[in-house]
């Protein structure tokens, strides 16, 4: 057992500025630490053999290959962890004092679906089944409940008073936050948003304590380990805090590594984190109700805060849960630290079996030649070789003769011998862990159905206070998530959470008062509790059994509690507790049991009325008299009534034939007129129809001459293809005369007094028709040399016929 004496706790030196020091904080982390080692050690080691994390290692000391691990350990974990947790849990609101009134149903009411939703908002299952498991390896658990919001900052116009002081707009007086703009004064009202209450783990080595506790109420200080990214830290501390910080760094592939505070003797825990982050205590100090961040990687404080959730007991988590507890501390032996012997001794007999049954095979020495050891090893499938010297097996008395097995017996009686003593390290084992067999579905076929009840009473009980532990966490986590969330949400968002709009009128009018009531402590007046077995499994045949026993129960009993209420009315509340103590075995719960109180309670005041007084039969006779005249009335005016709704009805009918005649008549007018209107419009319609003939006549015309015109154009554009050749051709014609000219310069020069001679080149004509003026024409083209012996060419258009 883990026994810190007294004088082995040094004491924390304060410092001048006491709690408020960072210096205090770093001795305390270090101190509970120190404490917290072996506990801690020995929790680890069972965390290890679990998820089977240092066996081979064991085994591979020991001489064995290929050392595997016997996973008796996790067996029974597995069997154990569901025994214990396995559901979520139903909550019981139940009301102290015999308090019945409908306002504190409304209380009962909001405390119920807060809780509900609490529960299924938050990770609830996979936080209670983490400390179930650390309860389960290192007999002692808790959990944490967290707190976050986002936060809006509504602001409003300040005004000021006569004395210089802000008001606001009614005027009340203000002494909050303020903000100055260019319009003037603003107050601040910073509403928290998006309110969230968690459950998170608080693992056993990331929970630390005051070392020297001996119980709950003398723990003064506690610590949660925290591990935030830049990102994370960018938003819990301030910015010249964030910018001052040693980060510590890791990338991918070499992630970052966590500093094991105050106990560097164990080494670093690999920590698979990406980019810079920082890691920490979160403590917390009940003698100065205040938080403190520290961290070995900034100099002073990250963060001081006052109480934040002003929580009952102050700790944001509920007490331990310890299922060994020592006398003087409140870190318990783990009982894997006893079965550890054990779970090495099966894991070696585990490892000797393997390596026994791969050494059973049948081995023998031969007498005889190469091809015959060929034919005993021949592979599967090659059932004849041949064999050269058969004859000489034949001589030496067959193959019997000629191999000599080596023998198995010994290696076979050596695994029996093993696999009886794992038998007996198992029923050690389980007896010392405390796993029955019936947990384990291990029972004997010959076992009686009496005997097999009694072993799972005896289990029930075996577990009963360990799971009473767990149901204790499970109950005190809700209870502080509730507790948490009345005190920091606003009015506003636990009137959505729990379906204000949804309450009657009568508990919409006090949901306000009893809110107010369920915030305090001293005043409140609901307690929270969770139905005997929520958080497990339960058998289903036993649970009809005793559903059937309870409404065979309840039925004798009320007809038994009713006939004494007609008896005997001063006795019927000793027969509602008998009914109640019957009932109370077979665990109903307290909604039923309170419904039938409820019941038998109106029975009672009922029978406490005073009986009516007799009968006045003489009143009575006359009171028949005059039922019977009334009677006589009242068929006389049905009669009348029926005569006159008769003549009504016929009068009626006769309206009703001749409205159908006169509607008959105007329906054959209406048909002549709707068949005089078919008529005409069948004409309108053929002679539409008409119409639409000859506009698609006109326009396939248009269309007819549309590509005439097209087919025009396009012999235009060959025309005038064929002049734009005739023009190329007439400027080849220039350049040539021009270059004669060159070479006849000095006798042009003799002859400029003479006329320059005219030359005509006649282009084909081109006829080009336009739509309204069809007139053929031709180009007509003359060069000459001007007097200073350039060539010049000019062109015009004639009608056919003119030269």
């Amino acid at each position: 057992m883990a026994d810190i004496k007294t004088n082995e706790v040094e004491a924390v030196d304060t410092g001048k500025g006491g709690t408020d020091s960072p210096t205090y904080w770093k001795r305390w982390i270090t101190m509970a630490r120190k404490g917290q080692k072996t506990h801690r050690e020995s929790t680890k080691k069972a965390w290890e053999e679990y998820e089977n994390a240092g066996i081979s290692g064991d085994a591979a000391n020991s001489g064995i290959q290929n050392a595997r691990s016997y996973p008796i350990y996790w067996s029974s974990c597995k069997t154990l962890e569901p025994a214990y947790y396995s559901r979520t849990p139903k909550l019981n609101i139940r009301r102290e004092f015999g308090i019945d009134d409908e306002e504190s149903l409304t209380a009962v009411l909001i405390t119920e679906r807060l809780g509900d939703f609490l529960i299924k908002d938050c990770d609830f299952d996979n936080v209670m089944s983490s400390a179930v498991m650390d309860f389960i390896h290192g007999d002692k658990a808790t959990a944490q409940v967290l707190y976050e919001a986002d936060e809006r900052r509504d602001t409003f116009p300040l005004f000021l008073d006569e004395q210089a002081k802000f008001v606001t707009a009614d005027g009340q007086p203000y002494d909050g936050e303020t903000e100055e703009t260019e319009e003037g004064f603003f107050g601040v009202n910073i509403v928290p948003i998006n309110q969230v209450v968690k459950l998170k783990p608080a693992l056993y080595d990331e929970c630390i304590h005051t070392p020297h506790a001996k119980n709950e109420e003398e723990i003064t200080e506690k610590g949660y380990y925290f591990l935030l990214t830049r990102k994370q830290a960018e938003e819990a501390f301030d910015d010249d805090v964030v910018e001052k910080i040693n980060w510590a760094k890791g990338t991918e592939g070499d992630p970052g590594e966590k500093r094991d505070y105050g106990d560097d003797e164990e080494g670093k825990n690999s920590v698979q984190i990406i980019g810079e982050f920082v890691e920490g205590w979160e403590c917390w100090c009940e003698s100065s109700k205040k938080v403190y961040w520290y961290s070995n990687q900034y100099d002073g404080f990250l963060k001081i805060a006052d109480d934040p959730y002003k929580l009952k007991g102050f700790f944001p988590s509920p007490s331990f849960i310890i299922s060994s507890k020592p006398s003087k501390t409140l870190f318990p032996t783990p009982s894997y630290v006893q079965l550890e012997p054990i779970i090495k001794e099966l894991h070696k007999a585990q490892n000797k079996v393997i390596n026994l049954i791969s050494a059973i095979r049948r081995r023998a020495i031969v007498d005889g030649d190469e091809e015959l050891l060929l034919l005993l090893n021949a592979p599967e499938g090659k059932e004849y070789i041949i064999h050269k010297n058969i004859q000489t097996i034949i001589d030496k008395g067959g193959l019997d003769n000629m191999i000599m097995f080596i023998p198995l017996r010994e290696l076979v009686e050596s695994i029996s011998e093993l696999s009886g003593l794992q038998e007996k390290f198992k029923n050690e084992f389980f007896e010392w862990f405390g796993v029955p067999d019936i947990l384990r579905g291990a029972t004997d076929p010959i076992e009686t159905a009496t005997a097999q009840k009694l072993k799972s009473s005896a289990a029930h009980d075996r577990f009963k206070y360990n799971k009473k532990l767990v149901q204790q966490l499970a109950r005190d986590s809700i209870e502080m998530m509730i507790d948490l969330a009345l005190g920091t949400f606003t009015t506003e968002t636990l009137a959505e959470i729990c379906g204000f709009q949804f309450m009657n009128e009568d508990q919409q009018a006090s949901f306000e008062s009893q809110l107010e009531l369920l915030r305090s402590d001293r005043a409140r007046f609901i307690r929270i509790d969770i139905e005997t077995d929520s958080l497990s499994f339960i058998d289903e045949q036993l649970k009809a059994d005793k559903t059937s026993i309870a409404v065979q129960t309840l039925t004798q009993g009320l007809d038994k509690v009713a006939q004494m209420v007609e008896t005997s009315p001063e006795f019927a509340q000793v027969g509602l507790q008998a009914l109640l103590m019957s009932l109370e075995s077979l665990s109903p719960g307290d909604k039923f049991e309170e419904g039938i109180r409820r019941a038998i309670d109106g029975l009672i005041e009922k029978s406490k009325e005073p009986p009516p007084p007799p009968p006045d039969y003489e009143q009575m006779k006359i009171e028949v008299k005059q039922h019977q005249n009334q009677i006589k009335e009242f068929e006389a005016q049905s009669k009348a009534q029926k005569d006159q709704a008769d003549f009504q009805i016929k009068q009626a009918k006769f309206q009703l034939d001749t409205q159908k005649q006169v509607h008959k008549q105007e329906m054959d007018q209406i048909n002549v007129q709707v068949e005089q209107f078919k008529v005409g419009m069948e004409a309108q319609l053929q002679q539409f129809m008409m119409q639409i003939e000859q506009q698609r006549v006109g326009l396939e015309a248009q269309s007819v001459k549309i590509e005439e015109f097209k087919a025009g154009m396009q012999a235009a554009e060959s025309k005038m293809e064929e002049i734009r050749l005739a023009r190329e051709a007439d400027s080849r014609t220039l350049e040539i005369m021009a270059g004669t000219q060159q070479m006849q310069g000095e006798k042009i020069q003799e002859q400029k007094a003479l006329p320059p001679p005219n030359i005509t080149v006649n282009s084909p004509p081109v006829n080009v028709v336009v739509e309204g003026q069809k007139k053929a024409s031709r180009k007509v083209g003359k060069a000459q040399i001007d007097n200073e012996g350039n060539a010049v060419f000019e062109s015009m258009d004639v009608d056919d016929g003119e030269s």
